[in-house]
């Protein structure tokens, strides 16, 4: 595909409705979504918060996904309790802020510092189907978060892939996405479907969800396929895409294999992911007064 047909088909991914454009609203949410798996969620979620805490912000972390990824490299054991629990806890009436204060303080050995957690349990891949006929299903999230989120000036949400009831939770509890998106064919033409389901969410669930950008992530500038597709999407993509790259490197890989954010690694990638905290949190960093 050309660039220009590409550039084109981006364009027209931008599904709107006048109904239910978002308000302006202070960002304190943030979830990374994208439809497709290994796009790079996960590492945005602990490298961005990592940076977040550098900034001196006081952070919350979310693993919505039931492979807890993020929970790993968090150093949250396999057997922590965490967000299924609360949700259906949530879901009964039983919820209270004791037990969400006692899932944020399960010990962490040799934790990464990209703020508190609330981690994932394997239970939450069932979480589904088990809530499927409970009245209010879809604002779980936004109930758990609500006696905290004072105490935080920047919660991010690890997603899962797809548009299932607890990433649906978690657009209705944040203000804002942030997609992570590898600049290639396959992974752009995705967006549309994101783009739909945002439109669905604004108009039944969160008119004020707004989209922070799209992150180019696993991106390979040094090739001229690498460049060209990175090219198309600035120019036609259905959001704006944030002027910082995430280019493919191994030491991504092996900072989760070690459970360490990438800066610890890498100071230059380090500085990278300081410098899209600053396009991403500047309303958040102004309000904390950082």
């Amino acid at each position: 595909m050309s660039q220009e047909g590409l550039a084109a088909q981006l364009a027209n991914m931008c599904i709107t409705d006048a109904r239910c454009a978002p308000q302006e609203v202070l960002v304190k949410v943030i979830a990374v979504s994208n439809q497709k798996g290994g796009v790079g969620k996960t590492t945005t979620v602990v490298n961005l918060a990592a940076a977040a805490r550098r900034r001196g912000l006081r952070v919350l972390t979310l693993d919505a996904n039931p492979q807890a990824h993020l929970s790993r490299h968090a150093g949250v054991g396999p057997d922590a309790v965490g967000l299924s629990a609360l949700l259906r806890a949530a879901a009964n009436l039983s919820l209270d802020e004791d037990m969400i204060r006692a899932v944020l303080d399960q010990e962490r050995p040799d934790a990464v510092d990209c703020g508190d957690i609330i981690p994932a349990e394997g239970s939450l891949d069932d979480d589904s189907a088990v809530l499927l006929n409970v009245s209010g299903r879809e604002q779980l999230l936004r109930e758990v978060l609500a006696p905290i989120r004072d105490d935080y000036d920047v919660a991010i949400i690890d997603t899962s892939p797809g548009f299932d009831l607890i990433a649906t939770n978690a657009w209705v509890a944040a203000d804002a996405i942030l997609v992570p998106c590898p600049p290639e064919v396959y992974a752009l033409e995705g967006l549309a479907k994101l783009a739909r389901h945002l439109a669905e969410v604004r108009h039944r669930l969160n008119p004020n969800l707004k989209v922070l950008g799209i992150l180019l992530t696993l991106a390979e500038l040094h090739t001229i396929d690498g460049r060209a597709t990175s090219d198309a999407l600035r120019a036609g993509a259905p959001w704006p895409v944030l002027r910082q790259v995430v280019t493919k490197r191994v030491a991504y890989r092996q900072a989760a294999s070690e459970r360490v954010t990438v800066d610890a690694l890498d100071g230059e990638l380090g500085r990278v992911w300081d410098r899209i905290a600053e396009e991403v949190l500047s309303d958040v960093r102004e309000v904390a007064g950082v």
